[in-house]
């Protein structure tokens, strides 16, 4: 009798931790489901950031420096 409570036990420890890692399973889908859903890409992200003008004024700043090292297309 004692016997078949020990596997009975570890029968229910074993579908308890089962049961664990399907939860997290199932949060780690549905979280890479909410990222793959969102509509901005990294650089948008990193736009909105610095902002247009920034992204602008580095492009500006690049070209003046490849024109200081006479490097200029």
């Amino acid at each position: 009798k004692q016997l078949a409570q020990l596997d009975s036990s570890g029968t229910v420890a074993l579908l308890e931790r089962m049961k664990e890692k399907v939860a997290v399973q199932e949060a780690l889908a549905e979280s890479y489901g909410e990222i793959a859903q969102e509509s901005k890409s990294i650089d948008a992200e990193i736009d909105k950031a610095i902002g247009k003008a920034g992204a602008g004024q580095a492009a500006e700043d690049l070209q003046a420096l490849k024109a200081k090292l006479g490097l200029a297309e």
